[in-house]
């Protein structure tokens, strides 16, 4: 979401469809205004001086630290909502569970597997030695989202949004999780979820754009 010119925002720098695309989505749930720069548009250089690895997402507080990683600017953005159901406090019992679970996508499907699927440089046989790690991790949420309507508890969560993105992305990294029914439907609610919908269609549109320059 956009705020007031006036008021001061954080700043993400953003690929679309890419791992930052949780971060939105995570501010849209949690009502958490965000100023939005498509990294890609700055240049090698003059993004290398704010992220040296060039990765996204990066995300600038209005105190201007640098957040890198996404786990981290997703317990950044819900940490930011005034919604209470879906900021998890420190003190809470679901706030570890909140770490759990982005700290599970963060390792087991990101960076374990779609991070090397998407590598160029990695040879077919590769990809599908680590492609063969995925249904572990599928009928781990499949059985977890048994009698859940989400991650942790009936809200949704930071943690639900980067599972979001991670299940659109699914395809793309040549899974199937087609098979775990009780995944399926819960990726089906969520995005069936309007803010969800609404930057779902939004970052897709702006990939369109990039395709089309």
């Amino acid at each position: 979401m956009q705020a007031d010119d006036n008021q001061p925002i954080a700043t993400l720098y953003h690929m679309p469809m890419t791992c930052s695309l949780s971060v939105r989505i995570a501010a849209a749930l949690g009502d958490v205004p965000l100023h939005i720069i498509q990294a890609d548009t700055l240049g090698r250089d003059a993004y290398q001086a704010i992220n040296p690895l060039r990765q996204v997402c990066t995300l600038i507080t209005p105190d201007g630290e640098t957040i890198t990683e996404t786990s981290a600017a997703l317990m950044w953005v819900q940490s930011q909502s005034a919604d209470d159901a879906f900021r998890r406090e420190p003190k809470d019992a679901d706030y570890y569970q909140l770490i759990r679970w982005i700290a599970f996508v963060a390792t087991e499907i990101h960076k374990q597997i779609y991070r090397m699927v998407f590598y160029d440089e990695l040879d077919d046989g590769s990809k599908d030695n680590i492609r063969a790690l995925a249904p572990t991790r599928f009928e781990l949420l499949d059985k977890h989202l048994t009698q859940r309507k989400f991650l942790i508890g009936d809200h949704i969560s930071a943690a639900d949004a980067y599972l979001c993105w991670a299940m659109r992305l699914a395809e793309r990294a040549g899974l199937n999780p087609a098979s775990y029914t009780h995944l399926i439907a819960y990726a089906r609610r969520v995005e069936s979820i309007p803010t969800i919908d609404a930057a779902l269609a939004d970052d897709w549109e702006r990939k369109q754009e990039e395709i089309r320059k």
